[in-house]
Protein backbone atom coordinates (compact mmCIF):
# COMPACT_ATOMS: atom_id res chain seq x y z
CA UNK A 1 0.00 0.00 0.00
CA UNK A 2 1.57 3.47 -1.03
CA UNK A 3 1.54 5.84 1.59
CA UNK A 4 0.02 9.55 0.00
CA UNK A 5 1.68 12.66 1.38
CA UNK A 6 -1.10 15.11 2.78
CA UNK A 7 -1.41 18.06 0.16
CA UNK A 8 0.76 21.00 0.57
CA UNK A 9 -0.48 24.54 0.25
CA UNK A 10 1.03 25.53 -3.39
CA UNK A 11 2.50 29.07 -3.01
CA UNK A 12 0.90 31.55 -4.92
CA UNK A 13 2.53 32.88 -8.48
CA UNK A 14 2.42 37.11 -7.36
CA UNK A 15 2.55 39.53 -9.86
CA UNK A 16 6.49 39.92 -10.22
CA UNK A 17 6.76 36.58 -11.35
CA UNK A 18 3.81 36.53 -13.83
CA UNK A 19 6.15 38.99 -15.46
CA UNK A 20 8.82 36.68 -15.83
CA UNK A 21 6.44 34.11 -17.35
CA UNK A 22 5.81 35.13 -20.93
CA UNK A 23 5.42 38.69 -21.53
CA UNK A 24 2.97 38.75 -24.29
CA UNK A 25 -0.83 38.63 -23.20
CA UNK A 26 -1.42 37.14 -26.94
CA UNK A 27 0.03 34.25 -28.92
CA UNK A 28 2.86 34.24 -30.60
CA UNK A 29 3.48 33.29 -34.04
CA UNK A 30 6.68 32.15 -35.33
CA UNK A 31 7.37 33.60 -38.68
CA UNK A 32 9.82 34.41 -41.42
CA UNK A 33 9.00 37.95 -43.47
CA UNK A 34 11.66 40.60 -44.00
CA UNK A 35 10.81 43.92 -42.77
CA UNK A 36 11.99 47.31 -41.74
CA UNK A 37 12.17 49.18 -38.40
CA UNK A 38 12.20 53.36 -39.06
CA UNK A 39 12.07 56.05 -36.25
CA UNK A 40 13.39 59.65 -36.87
CA UNK A 41 16.66 58.17 -36.92
CA UNK A 42 16.55 55.32 -38.41
CA UNK A 43 15.46 53.32 -41.31
CA UNK A 44 17.02 50.23 -41.46
CA UNK A 45 15.88 46.05 -42.60
CA UNK A 46 14.76 43.83 -40.03
CA UNK A 47 13.83 40.09 -39.93
CA UNK A 48 10.61 39.30 -37.93
CA UNK A 49 10.84 36.01 -36.18
CA UNK A 50 7.88 35.97 -34.46
CA UNK A 51 4.68 37.86 -33.72
CA UNK A 52 1.49 38.30 -32.15
CA UNK A 53 -1.30 40.90 -32.21
CA UNK A 54 0.44 42.94 -29.67
CA UNK A 55 4.32 42.94 -30.40
CA UNK A 56 6.73 41.41 -32.34
CA UNK A 57 10.60 39.54 -31.73
CA UNK A 58 12.61 40.92 -34.89
CA UNK A 59 16.16 40.81 -35.77
CA UNK A 60 18.41 43.43 -37.01
CA UNK A 61 20.47 43.43 -39.90
CA UNK A 62 22.62 45.90 -38.83
CA UNK A 63 22.51 46.35 -34.88
CA UNK A 64 21.89 49.74 -33.55
CA UNK A 65 20.15 50.46 -30.24
CA UNK A 66 16.36 51.57 -30.72
CA UNK A 67 13.80 53.14 -28.54
CA UNK A 68 10.50 53.11 -30.14
CA UNK A 69 9.23 53.61 -33.97
CA UNK A 70 7.46 51.77 -36.56
CA UNK A 71 8.00 48.47 -37.64
CA UNK A 72 6.27 48.11 -41.39
CA UNK A 73 6.19 44.81 -43.11
CA UNK A 74 3.97 43.40 -46.41
CA UNK A 75 2.49 46.94 -46.76
CA UNK A 76 1.33 47.06 -42.68
CA UNK A 77 2.60 49.32 -40.22
CA UNK A 78 2.77 49.40 -36.59
CA UNK A 79 4.17 52.09 -34.29
CA UNK A 80 5.37 50.34 -30.67
CA UNK A 81 8.34 50.87 -28.23
CA UNK A 82 11.45 48.07 -27.88
CA UNK A 83 10.78 46.70 -24.68
CA UNK A 84 14.19 44.43 -24.83
CA UNK A 85 17.20 44.43 -27.52
CA UNK A 86 20.04 42.36 -27.34
CA UNK A 87 23.08 43.29 -30.00
CA UNK A 88 20.80 42.28 -32.82
CA UNK A 89 17.08 41.44 -31.80
CA UNK A 90 14.72 43.44 -30.16
CA UNK A 91 11.37 42.59 -28.51
CA UNK A 92 8.79 45.09 -29.65
CA UNK A 93 5.48 46.29 -27.73
CA UNK A 94 3.10 47.34 -30.14
CA UNK A 95 0.95 50.75 -29.31
CA UNK A 96 -2.49 49.16 -30.78
CA UNK A 97 -3.14 45.74 -31.27
CA UNK A 98 -3.16 44.29 -34.71
CA UNK A 99 -6.32 43.85 -36.31
CA UNK A 100 -7.48 40.47 -36.96
CA UNK A 101 -6.84 40.94 -41.07
CA UNK A 102 -3.18 41.90 -40.53
CA UNK A 103 -2.67 39.19 -38.59
CA UNK A 104 -4.26 36.64 -40.46
CA UNK A 105 -2.69 38.22 -43.82
CA UNK A 106 0.70 38.18 -42.04
CA UNK A 107 0.17 34.25 -41.05
CA UNK A 108 -1.58 33.13 -44.33
CA UNK A 109 1.95 34.84 -45.95
CA UNK A 110 4.58 33.02 -43.87
CA UNK A 111 2.27 29.84 -43.92
CA UNK A 112 2.57 29.59 -47.83
CA UNK A 113 6.30 30.60 -47.39
CA UNK A 114 6.66 27.47 -46.00
CA UNK A 115 4.39 25.44 -47.79
CA UNK A 116 5.43 26.50 -51.09
CA UNK A 117 9.06 26.59 -51.06
CA UNK A 118 9.49 30.28 -49.66
CA UNK A 119 11.75 31.04 -51.84
CA UNK A 120 9.75 33.04 -54.06
CA UNK A 121 7.82 34.89 -51.12
CA UNK A 122 11.31 35.20 -49.45
CA UNK A 123 12.50 37.37 -52.17
CA UNK A 124 9.31 38.86 -52.57
CA UNK A 125 9.15 40.21 -49.24
CA UNK A 126 13.14 41.12 -49.15
CA UNK A 127 12.66 43.22 -52.17
CA UNK A 128 10.09 45.06 -50.57
CA UNK A 129 12.20 45.93 -47.85
CA UNK A 130 15.43 46.86 -50.01
CA UNK A 131 13.50 50.42 -50.45
CA UNK A 132 16.16 53.39 -49.00
CA UNK A 133 17.95 52.61 -46.05
CA UNK A 134 20.75 50.42 -45.13
CA UNK A 135 21.62 47.98 -47.72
Amino acid sequence: MLAIAPQQAVPELGPSLDGLIGRRRSTRHPVSISARFLDPATDTRAHIEDISATGACFRLMRPRRLVAGRLSWLGFDIYGKIVWQTEDRCGMHFADRLDAACMRATLDFADRMAREGGDRYHRLAHAWTHGRGDY
